[in-house]
């Protein structure tokens, strides 16, 4: 069984076979196996090792503590990395034994930053959020991983990792947070068109830098990703699962300048005047409150012909409780407006609408918007 694996993993078998038919005589599964190596007796042994307690290791939680106990004895923590590499099926055994050293003090002397950076894609896949908020806390305190990271370079790869130590009283070390904000400004746009399109834990640390009063300043990069992004949004090719409209404004603001935004709000506004009122709700879900923007508005001399008036004759639902959400808020909004024939169009086709006898969804929002309008049916 060991013929083709390194010493030191060989060294690991004897040493654990033993510790197994131990535990195991004591617990009656095996009362009369024998602790001693013997001829003919490694495939019992191998198969219990990979059956049962690499395969199946929440099953055998005395056997592992039983196995730390022998590492902590032994000043060995380096072992379970051993494994981990000459052996793939350990990964399991391996991931459950570092979850249990979170539980205790013990994990800072059993994993260091290097091993944990290596492994982190195997634990942020087999780690629950507590698991890994409650591994994340004992890094942050007990092994210095930030001021490690803050010698390393910046890997987004390792984004999510960035977040739960950032999570977890990173958010404290201004060193740390420092340096997160300086590499996250230097972000290309094709990246962050990506984080926002799958909402990425890069959109998490924005989210949770801003709501610490953080500044971040992002320029022209995040901007175009932004812009991108709402536009996909208006196919609904992106997602509106972890963060709500709350947070979409949140993220927004960490753009550097106020003129930023502007561009932002403007650019979306002639994309959504190109679509003949055909948008997905998920846009105005996430850009709704931009949109409606009433210096734009107010400037703009195409809105109510190419949005406005599209979404009232397709009787779009979610542009029509956009539309009387705005207008509830700016009743004086067309007071003014050029050309005032766009204005005049589209409250005949209003009056038209509350006219008729439907007594649908879209019908009771057209009829809201003309009481607010103060319009003679």
């Amino acid at each position: 069984y060991t013929g083709s694996c390194s010493l030191t993993f060989k060294t690991f078998l004897k040493e654990s076979m033993r510790l197994i038919y131990t535990i195991d005589r004591d617990v009656n599964k095996f009362p009369k196996a024998n602790i001693n190596p013997v001829n003919n007796n490694s495939q019992n042994g191998h198969n219990f090792l990979t059956n049962q307690i690499f395969k199946n290791p929440d099953s055998q939680i005395n056997i592992i503590k039983e196995f730390l106990n022998l590492l902590k004895s032994q000043d060995n923590y380096d072992l379970l990395y051993v494994i981990l590499k000459e052996n793939n099926d350990s990964e399991a055994f391996i991931l459950k034994c570092i979850k249990e050293l979170s539980l205790s003090d013990e994990v800072s002397k059993a994993i260091n930053p290097e091993q944990l950076i290596n492994i982190w894609d195997k634990i942020i896949n087999n780690f629950n959020d507590d698991e890994l908020n409650l591994l994340s806390k004992r890094m942050v305190n007990g092994i210095q991983i930030l001021d490690y990271l803050q010698n390393q370079e910046f890997d987004v790869d390792l984004e999510c990792l960035y977040l739960y130590l950032l999570n977890n009283d990173g958010i404290n070390n201004k060193k740390f947070v420092r340096w997160l904000v300086d590499n996250i400004k230097n972000i290309e746009k094709s990246k962050w068109v990506e984080e926002l399109l799958d909402e990425c834990c890069l959109i998490d640390i924005i989210i949770n830098l801003q709501k610490n009063k953080i500044k971040i300043g992002l320029e022209t990069n995040f901007l175009d990703a932004l812009i991108e992004h709402g536009i996909a949004s208006m196919d609904g090719n992106a997602k509106f699962e972890q963060f709500n409209s709350s947070d979409w404004e949140i993220i927004i603001t960490a753009l550097k300048e106020d003129y930023q935004k502007k561009s932002l709000r403007n650019r979306l506004i002639t994309h959504a005047e190109s679509r003949n009122g055909i948008i997905n709700k998920l846009f105005y879900d996430i850009y709704g409150k931009e949109i409606s923007d009433m210096e734009i508005i107010k400037n703009d001399n195409k809105i109510i012909i190419n949005l406005f008036t599209p979404i009232l004759v397709n009787r779009d639902l979610n542009g029509l409780k956009w539309l009387l959400n705005l207008i509830t808020k700016n009743p004086s909004i067309f007071r003014g407006y050029k050309p005032a024939y766009a204005v005049k169009d589209f409250k005949d086709r209003i009056k038209s609408a509350c006219q008729s006898d439907s007594n649908d969804e879209a019908s009771q929002y057209i009829r809201q918007i003309s009481k607010i309008l103060r319009m003679k049916i």
